[in-house]
């Protein structure tokens, strides 16, 4: 986009609309006004305004709107074949998709599944864990462990597994509390004793996740389940050193399922096909499950990729299950998904666009830390932390939880009217306490429209200050 369309962004105020006068059942009490069109990072509302997407839906779109391989891929797909059901035949874009993952992973993973959406590919890990045990005869095994401050999916099983605290609240009635267990979130900066080193809280966390599996007993104990990079309840998180190892010792020590959760954080979002290689040090899953980038927003896709440990499991067990996956929905392997999906992991590679995020996140970083962490910046004492990899970082404020909005709501209002759409999320640390802002900008961000998405943040940070 030119230099001069860049400097009208945000001179039109983005204004909320009453959401009682739409049809529409929103997810917010307010909702900004109806997106009409998009092209790259740009989305171009129906009052005329233009904004950009510095967070990519929620870290969904890594290649942009409108590119128009990506739909003549579908479209042609549409007119070949619209949809057969997966229980009766396969298709050639699930097939092709899924031996494109498998080759990627460099024989990490021997079989692919495909679902709708991430919610839908933890709610396949967490059943496809269960069968596993099922099929080794090992049925008592029925415990998941997950962490404080994770989030796994909005079906009630993943959201039990995950454990946000605003966002279980209504359903806590309805939640097993039993075979969903949580312990303590790698959250370094928050929850690490005085004096502690980053390596010696590791081995607290992996001490941790060892007394609660001896606790419930190892007999019991299915899988863990954990982000490489935490995403929108803690705000692009990483573990500290060592803690992959401890957690996969522990893990093997007693037999338990390591599943990682990259519905966020993968699909080249960290400048990897797979967010693991590039954070857990050496460390591979039994299971791994991914979404949002796989189709950037395209279509409606989701993955879970199954190792060969459990591949054999299931094929080589005794009970009626065995040989074939026992869940399943409608549209799992959807011919016109998979085709999508296919089109954008074949742009990544072909545009070279992986070897562009690392480079990019740098200078995202970079702009944001000389703008809100320098001494002489007039918000830097309110700024607490800027931290992230690849194309996936976060601002973390000081602020009380007391503020009505919270400070992160401010900051994000702030960020629309200037024409930059970012994630704003309280309760970071806690469920209560906690301010961070997010970004997660496509990969074909120009180092001019990085430039603007920290200038944006940081003048919405100081305005959002002011406003104090």
């Amino acid at each position: 986009m030119s230099s001069s369309l860049l400097s009208t962004l945000g001179t039109k105020p983005v204004a909320p609309v009453d959401p009682s006068t739409r049809s529409t059942f929103y997810r917010s009490k307010t909702v900004p006004r109806t997106a009409v069109s998009g092209k790259g990072i740009y989305v171009t509302l129906d009052d005329g305004s233009v904004v950009i997407d510095g967070v990519g839906g929620a870290a969904v779109c890594s290649i942009g709107n409108g590119d128009e391989r990506v739909v003549k891929a579908v479209t042609d797909q549409m007119q070949k074949l619209a949809f057969v059901y997966s229980q009766q035949y396969s298709v050639q874009p699930a097939e092709d998709l899924a031996d494109l993952l498998i080759k990627g992973s460099k024989g990490v993973f021997a079989r692919v599944a495909f679902v709708c959406g991430g919610s839908e590919a933890n709610e396949s890990a967490i059943k496809l864990v269960r069968q596993y045990w099922w099929q080794k005869e090992e049925t008592k095994r029925s415990v998941f462990i997950g962490r404080n401050m994770s989030y796994h999916g909005n079906t009630l099983s993943t959201l039990s597994v995950g454990h946000h605290p605003v966002r279980r609240a209504p359903y806590e009635a309805i939640i097993d509390q039993k075979t969903f267990q949580h312990v303590s979130p790698a959250l370094y900066e928050h929850h690490a004793l005085p004096g502690e080193t980053p390596l010696a809280y590791s081995r607290r966390l992996a001490d941790e996740l060892e007394a609660k599996i001896l606790e419930i007993g190892p007999e019991n104990v299915a899988a863990f389940f954990a982000e490489p990079m935490v995403g929108a309840t803690t705000g692009c998180v990483r573990a500290t050193e060592g803690y992959w190892p401890m957690v996969r010792e522990v893990c093997d020590k007693y037999g338990v399922l390591l599943v990682l959760d990259e519905v966020m954080c993968g699909m080249w979002r960290m400048g990897s096909l797979f967010a693991f290689t590039e954070l857990c040090e050496g460390v591979t899953p039994d299971i791994l499950t991914c979404a949002k980038g796989l189709g950037s927003g395209y279509v409606s896709i989701g993955a879970m990729l199954v190792s060969g440990k459990v591949i054999d499991a299931i094929n080589q067990g005794p009970t009626s299950t065995a040989g074939h996956w026992a869940h399943g929905h409608t549209y799992v392997g959807h011919p016109v998904a998979c085709a999508g999906a296919l089109a954008v992991q074949k742009i990544i590679e072909e545009d070279g666009l992986a070897a562009r995020v690392k480079p990019l996140g740098d200078r995202l970083s970079a702009a944001l830390r000389k703008g809100l962490l320098n001494s002489s910046s007039p918000v830097s004492k309110f700024v607490s932390d800027v931290r992230g990899f690849g194309l996936f970082w976060a601002v973390e404020y000081k602020a009380p939880s007391s503020l009505s909005p919270r400070f992160a709501t401010r900051v994000y209002e702030h960020c629309l009217e200037l024409g930059l759409v970012t994630l704003g999320l309280p309760g970071t640390i806690d469920g209560k306490e906690g301010e961070v802002v997010m970004l997660a900008p496509a990969f074909i961000c120009t180092e001019e429209e990085i430039d603007k998405i920290a200038a944006i943040v940081i003048q919405a940070s100081e305005q959002a200050f002011a406003g104090l």
